[in-house]
């Protein structure tokens, strides 16, 4: 149980990483 909702955290973590590489690349290069 904990480990399905370890799991559930680490790729919702991913996926805001990814939303915010994106935005950071269609900003442009810091």
């Amino acid at each position: 149980m904990s480990n399905y909702t370890l799991k559930r955290n680490y790729y919702g973590l991913q996926s805001k990483v990814e939303v915010i590489h994106e935005h950071s690349y269609k900003r442009g290069p810091v």
